[in-house]
């Protein structure tokens, strides 16, 4: 014992010491969630202090690479590499649906969509989407349906586009969340410019842009500026459109791209200005970032040297804008997206129909159970009836015995002729009288395998007894006992007033003749109870001082 005694103590020290050391944990990682939305940098620096190999706890260990990879994404790190989101995923995926289960989704499909693995980044998003609607999370399905939106939106599948950015705005719409509406709108007005449809797109960014105007957000201002001279471009209305782009240009923080700078550079080819057109021209070249932005500019010297009537430079400027826009369509042009999308609706249905597998063997067990149930329940009623007839049948058989007993004693009793005439009579009227309870009896004794014939003759008979029990037959029984007795019955309430009815009830049916199993059934009470009535009768007479003490004590005990 005493060896033992160090290893015990070791073992709770480290025991003691590892809580310790979790607790710790859980509450770094809740300080760090509580800090994401309003300072995710700090929450990231509190993060980054937590060593991973540290963490113990499987469940802390998910916590944390969920917390860690939002913190990135809060802090605009586009991380690409999902191995660490995937810790969480792994954890959260065969869980209860819950908000860490929908974000470890989301924050996978963004991190693969800064990879621009679009399809794997829409499958991530379309888990994100389930947990989400179920959480009724809208804020949250805001976000995961503006990065389908732009899944579809890399494919050029335009009309799908739009359906998220609606979507997308919808939920944003139930929060209180301004900034998120707004980009919302603008992402709705984006689409329907994709779709070609410019009166909704104008319809849209006209009053954006107004309210935009009023708030200190020079970041959206531009954005808005941006899409709404795109669209005016698509109408051809290149005067509003070159006004709007040169205020672009004024905002310092928000750099032009390629695309704003070869529609500036159009909207001064259509305005007689080569000279201005070719400038921006040169400005949209320098900015060329991919074959998209290549295409922008080709396009504009294809238009510039049309206009110019330098077919032969045009033409070779439109060969070179259709090759980079083919190459930056090619990249896009595929059906992996509608592949991943029908990958996940087919895992669904499996996962739906498994769960309906499920709810049917549940519900055949729940019917299974419930039928073992009631047929216990019956089986044990039917014990029980058989019982409680088996119990009462002792009754009747005593009761048919007594009977029999008190009508051959009055038929045998011989005294004077005077007495046994009346006897003679007493029997016979009680013989008459119990005639239908002998009867019952008799055939009830001779129905012992018949358990339902037993039980409808159990209720003729209570019925009989019932009758036997009743005030009215007591009261002929009482009035019989005086007849035939010198009216002790009726001497003995006059001297003893003090008996009660219950006393005076056992009086009639042990003058009667009755035992004391059928009295027990009459009157309702144990053997214990009849003792105790008989001994409580004794008592009230010897102590009544009735001038008839001792016949009562000799006739009826």
């Amino acid at each position: 014992m005493r060896k033992l005694l160090p290893a015990i103590l070791s073992l709770l020290l480290l025991a003691a010491c590892t809580n310790s050391a979790l607790r710790t944990q859980n509450s770094a990682l809740a300080k760090a969630d509580s800090l994401m939305h309003t300072h995710p940098d700090s929450a990231l620096a509190l993060l980054q202090s937590i060593s991973a190999d540290s963490l113990t706890d499987e469940a802390n260990r998910a916590y944390h690479a969920l917390l860690l990879s939002q913190a990135l994404d809060k802090n605009y790190i586009d991380m690409t590499d999902d191995s660490l989101i995937n810790i969480a995923v792994a954890y959260y995926a065969d869980k209860a649906i819950s908000t860490q289960q929908m974000l470890a989704y989301y924050y996978h499909a963004r991190i693969k969509q800064n990879a621009k693995a679009y399809p794997e980044a829409l499958y991530a998003a379309l888990h994100a989407e389930a947990a989400a609607l179920q959480l009724n999370d809208h804020y949250h399905l805001g976000l995961i349906y503006r990065l389908m939106m732009d899944c579809y939106d890399y494919y050029h599948r335009s009309e799908e586009s739009l359906r998220y950015a609606q979507l997308s705005y919808d939920h944003f719409a139930l929060t209180e969340n301004k900034r998120h509406i707004n980009y919302a709108i603008l992402e709705v007005a984006l689409s329907y410019t994709a779709n070609r449809d410019m009166e909704h797109s104008v319809e849209i960014l006209n009053p954006l842009l107004k309210d935009t105007e009023t708030e200190n957000d020079s970041v959206f201002l531009s954005h808005v500026l941006s899409s709404y001279s795109n669209a005016l471009m698509c109408m051809d209305n290149y005067a509003s459109a070159k006004d709007l782009l040169l205020r672009l240009q004024t905002i310092k923080k928000r750099p032009l791209t390629t695309r704003n700078y070869s529609n500036l550079a159009i909207c001064y080819l259509y305005e007689n200005q080569p000279d201005s057109a070719l400038y921006y021209g040169a400005k949209a070249e320098k900015v060329i970032k991919n074959d998209a932005d290549r295409y922008l500019y080709e396009n504009f010297n294809y238009l510039y040297h049309r206009k110019d009537k330098d077919f032969e430079t045009a033409l070779a400027a439109y060969r070179k804008a259709s090759s980079h826009h083919d190459d930056a369509m090619s990249s896009a042009d595929n059906h992996e997206i509608d592949h991943v999308v029908q990958q996940f609706h087919e895992e669904q249905l499996k996962i739906a129909q498994k769960r309906t597998m499920k709810h049917y063997t549940y519900v055949v067990l729940v019917i299974f159970f419930v039928i073992i149930g009631v047929f216990i329940l019956f089986a044990w009623r039917e014990f029980r009836k058989r019982k409680h007839l088996k119990r009462e049948a002792k009754t009747y058989v005593q009761l048919h015995s007594d009977l029999q007993k008190i009508i051959e004693d009055m038929t045998r009793q011989q005294q004077n002729d005077k007495e046994t005439a009346n006897r003679k009579q007493l029997a016979k009227l009680y013989k008459e009288k119990y005639a239908v309870v002998l009867e019952f009896v008799e055939k009830y004794n001779h129905s012992a395998s018949h358990i339902d014939k037993q039980e409808a003759l159990f209720k003729s008979i209570q019925k009989q007894l019932n009758e036997l029990k009743s005030e009215k037959a007591l009261r002929s029984m009482e009035n019989e006992i005086n007849r035939y007795n010198c009216n002790i019955i009726k001497d003995l309430r006059k001297q003893v007033p003090s008996i009660t009815p219950l006393e005076l009830s056992y009086i009639i049916y042990t003058q009667i003749g009755f035992s004391h199993a059928v009295i027990e059934e009459f009157l309702q009470v144990n053997t214990k109870k009849i003792y105790n009535l008989n001994s409580r009768l004794k008592q009230k007479i010897l102590k009544s001082n009735a001038p008839d003490a001792e016949r009562f004590m000799k006739s009826l005990f």
